[in-house]
């Protein structure tokens, strides 16, 4: 009994110290070498969401023709921290993740910017995160395309219902000279 006493503590101090190891190895793993399947559920979200963002960063620099050497680098900690805070603490969600992901994609300019999920957290002169500019610009860019679309290159919504009145009026006369 006594023995086993004994050999107790020296067990828990064994296992914290290689949870405390496991949990440092997340400072220096790369963020490509990680095993998914070593993840809970929350830090698997998280991970896939800093993965997915560490690949749309590593598509845009190697279209750039930016080398990709220092993004290979990655860092487990270092990308999916971020991450967790932004959603944790700035409450932000997967969809506004993806809205940013597919701005990121389209637009010049921030393709080449953004290299990190860090850099989301950051903020500007104007005291902004980036996430936030992004995703306003985002936003606004829909917006536009949609007005875009909506206003057929520029003509009126009045025009078009003149348009369209007149359209509807002719077939009623058409109709009617018919029957």
């Amino acid at each position: 009994d006594q023995q086993q006493t004994n050999n107790r503590p020296t067990t828990t101090i064994k296992e914290k110290e290689e949870l405390k190891k496991k949990k440092n190895d997340k400072n220096i793993i790369l963020l490509s070498k990680v095993d998914e399947s070593t993840l809970d559920q929350t830090e698997k979200k998280y991970y896939q969401i800093a993965f997915s963002f560490f690949e749309l960063v590593k598509s845009s620099l190697m279209e750039l023709n930016i080398p990709i050497t220092e993004i290979e680098k990655a860092k487990y900690k270092t990308w999916v921290d971020p991450v967790r805070l932004l959603i944790e603490n700035d409450k932000r969600t997967i969809g506004e993740f993806r809205e940013i992901f597919h701005f990121i994609q389209k637009d010049e300019f921030w393709k080449e910017q953004i290299r990190s999920t860090a850099k989301l957290r950051k903020k500007n002169n104007d005291d902004r995160t980036y996430f936030e500019v992004l995703l306003e610009k985002s936003r606004n860019g829909q917006k536009r395309n949609q007005q875009v679309a909506n206003s057929n290159s520029g003509v009126s919504d009045n025009y078009k219902r003149n348009i369209s009145e007149r359209l509807y009026g002719i077939r009623n006369t058409e109709e009617m000279q018919e029957n």
